[in-house]
């Protein structure tokens, strides 16, 4: 569910802020409490000490896709975007390539330029404040690209999963080229990427959800949502009117029709540890 939002620098913490309540309006529906986190890096890291961590990894990475004859990923730009190499570490990691310097974020990793880095911050951090809940500083693990604010819910048993992500980027619109008219139209301005991700992925949400419900589906989620259990055969015909009625009105419902008794029709749908059917009608 990931989406991307193109905004101006000064629009940064408005946008930030209407992702969060985004979130959160999500995170309430499904009965999560959640935790967030603003992802910094060190300030005091010069602009040289990247430059050379970025010379370290070009010439690690050129040796090693020269030595296993992989010339193509060793052509790579490295001074227009570190993006690239980051696009081209997976695929390298498949061939064995194990990197020296850690590529994990953090302050050493940070390619944007510092003024740049602590205002994106500080509006990251106003955003959080006005939005009005707790949050903690996690102190270098900001990607290299800009900071971001990690979001982390907690099911029924209290455990934390990683899940909603608010990412500026400041690399991509600027690999891309990406360029807009402010209201002087002599004056071009390049825009900021926000990755917003809500529910991480779909998959993992759903066992999440699984879990933090312990197989009881609240009704708005149950697959199905009712179920028409007539008391005899003569009401068969109208148990399936009540069903399709039930299905037009825009809720999952099933029938069962079939000749046992009607105490072994209730108990059925309900056996187990997961309900299935949410509403019962006779």
């Amino acid at each position: 569910d990931d989406a991307h939002i193109f905004c101006r620098e000064s629009q940064i913490k408005d946008e930030v802020k209407k992702a969060l309540n985004f979130i959160d309006d999500v995170y309430q529906i499904f009965g999560f409490t959640y935790e967030l986190k603003l992802s910094t890096i060190d300030s005091n890291q010069n602009t040289s000490a990247r430059a050379a961590i970025m010379a370290e990894d070009r010439s690690e990475i050129v040796s090693f896709t020269a030595t296993h004859g992989i010339a193509s990923l060793s052509q790579v730009d490295f001074h227009e975007s570190y993006v690239a190499f980051a696009a081209t570490l997976c695929p390298l990691t498949l061939f064995g390539f194990t990197p020296k310097s850690p590529r994990t974020a953090g302050p050493a990793k940070c390619l944007v330029d510092i003024e740049k880095w602590e205002m994106a911050e500080n509006a990251l951090r106003e955003a959080l404040d006005e939005f009005g809940k707790p949050w903690q500083v996690n102190k270098d693990d900001g990607a290299f690209y800009g900071p971001k604010i990690d979001i982390g819910v907690y099911d029924s048993l209290n455990r934390k999963f990683q899940c909603g992500t608010l990412q500026l980027d400041f690399l991509l619109p600027n690999r891309f080229k990406l360029e807009f008219s402010t209201e002087d139209e002599a004056k071009i301005e390049r825009p900021v990427m926000i990755h917003r991700s809500i529910l991480g992925s779909v998959e993992s949400m759903f066992a999440i959800l699984l879990e933090h419900y312990k197989g009881k589906w609240p009704f708005w989620l149950s697959p199905r949502q009712a179920i028409v259990c007539p008391v005899s055969e003569k009401s068969h015909a109208y148990a399936m009117q009540v069903r399709d009625q039930i299905h037009l009105a825009g809720y999952q419902v099933d029938a069962i029709t079939t000749d046992m008794k009607i105490q072994k029709k209730v108990s059925q749908p309900f056996s187990g540890n997961t309900f299935l059917f949410s509403t019962l009608l006779l």
